[in-house]
Order: structure tokens, then sequence, then C-alpha cells
């Protein structure tokens, strides 16, 4: 999330709502760090232009630069979904710079995310991992979480399955 792109969000939605969506990028920052409290954009004497800190409680001020790619690329899909409200998002190998034991947590924040800015989501992955870790999304407080229809491909025994049209309902 560079400030370009907050700004350009800035221009866009209302306050209420900037706020709302700046709370959901400090929701994904603390699946990294808990002691993570706020995200913002400062002016240095190093910089024309605002660069990303976060405030964290145990250390202070740090830099987004110092965290991994994975915190980066979670807010850069959060930022991406914002920008796509009531639309279509594409994510090409979801997995990518993301830790596998964050999968579970990361895409619930990411299906949840969706929901609320009523995007449809087209994810592409070739880890089987991550696809256990979307699937995992399915239930959730009662709700759904994923989308309908599924059609993840399976390999199992050298053998590919497609599952198509598969609908998850929740049972009571």
């Amino acid at each position: 999330l560079s400030f370009y792109e907050w700004d350009d969000l800035l221009k866009k939605r209302r306050k209420s709502e900037l706020e709302k969506y700046k709370k959901i990028c400090i929701r994904v920052l603390k699946m990294f760090d808990e002691k993570i409290d706020d995200l913002l954009f400062l002016k240095t004497e190093y910089s024309y232009r605002p660069v990303e800190y976060v405030k964290n409680s145990a250390v202070g001020l740090m830099p987004l630069s110092t965290y991994g790619d994975g915190i980066k690329k979670v807010l850069s899909i959060a930022n991406a979904i914002a920008q796509s409200a009531g639309g279509i998002l594409l994510i090409d190998e979801i997995e990518t710079a993301i830790h596998a034991k964050y999968y579970d947590e990361i895409f619930k924040f990411i299906i949840k995310a969706a929901v609320q800015y009523n995007v449809q989501l087209f994810i592409t992955t070739h880890s089987i991992e991550a696809v256990d870790g979307l699937l995992n999304t399915q239930v959730s407080n009662g709700e759904y979480s994923l989308a309908d229809e599924l059609i993840p491909f399976v390999k199992n025994n050298n053998i590919l399955t497609r599952f198509c049209n598969f609908i998850i309902k929740i049972v009571s």
C-alpha cells in the first residue's frame, strides 16, 4: 500500500470507510505481529514522499519495510480488495511470499474482506496447502465465507480430479 494508492483511496472513499479500511489493515498487520497498534504515513528527511510506518508497542515506530514480503503482499491484497469494491479481483499464486502457517488466518481475512467489499475473487495456486487453507475458510461463525461454487483441482495418486459446481452448505 503506497502513499499514492492511499491518496487515491482517500479521494474515492468517505472518511468513515477509510477508517474502516485502516482498521482492516491494522488487523492484517496484527496477524503477523500482535504488538502493531497503528499504520502511519510519515515524511522523513530522506524522502519527499511519506513512508509507511507501523507503531509497535514494544519498539515504537518502525518502517513497514523492516517487515517481510508476506506482510506487504497481504496489505497489497487488502488494498486491491478495497479498490475492487463491487467488482472482480484476480489473484495469481496467492501463496507466494506468505508462510504456510499463516494461510488459515490470512485466507479467512481475505474472504471476509471480499464479502465486506462485495468483491468476487478468482484465485490460483499450485499449493495444496493453500487450497486447504482456502477450504478451511468455509465456515466461520455459521456464515458462508467463501463462494458457493468452487472449482478446485486435486492431485491424488497422480490423478487430477476436477470438482465442478460443488456447493458447500452449512448443515445445522
